[in-house]
């Protein structure tokens, strides 16, 4: 697998039985998920909302939102790619390892890409990483939990990268 190839492509490793390098439950598929599938089978020749007009609503009475303070897309990568898009950053800060969609977002919309290396053991963010974020980077991309160490950052070192 290349350095930032994104997991997922068991067509290329047949042998692998758990990939940690995707978001995709060992366990298959639950049974109330296929349930609605095959409850949707109906409607399966009509496109859906692509506003997402009920679940954004459904979402937003849950959380006690107003709907057009929601966005929804197809995926975690869906939502990054958007983000690029939308802001159009010249020069964007990664932390790694991490998440490879956040650069590959990046040169989508020619952006530079300065990724920044998290320290082994832990990979946690340090105030060296910290430094890194300067007035000359437009976007900072930050998974949280880190995909794929699964370290979380703490709170208070999260409130010093925001500030």
């Amino acid at each position: 697998m290349l350095a930032d190839e994104h997991g997922g492509d068991r067509a290329a490793y047949p042998g692998v039985r758990l990939d940690f390098s995707t978001s995709v439950g060992p366990l298959g598929t639950p049974p109330a998920v296929a349930q609605a599938i095959t409850a949707a089978i109906p409607a399966i020749d009509r496109y859906p909302d692509p506003a997402c007009r009920g679940l954004r609503a459904a979402l937003a009475a849950h959380h006690g939102l107003t709907a057009s303070t929601i966005a929804c897309g197809n995926g975690a990568a869906d939502i990054i790619h958007r983000i690029a898009w939308a802001l159009r950053p010249r020069r964007v800060l990664t932390f790694a390892p991490t998440f490879t969609e956040y650069a590959h977002s990046a040169r989508a919309v020619d952006a530079e890409v300065i990724h920044q290396p998290l320290s082994p053991p832990y990979f946690d963010l340090t105030d060296a990483t910290l430094a890194a974020v300067t007035d000359g980077i437009d976007l900072v991309f930050c998974c949280q939990p880190n995909n794929p160490t699964g370290r979380l950052t703490a709170a208070d070192r999260l409130a010093q990268l925001v500030d």
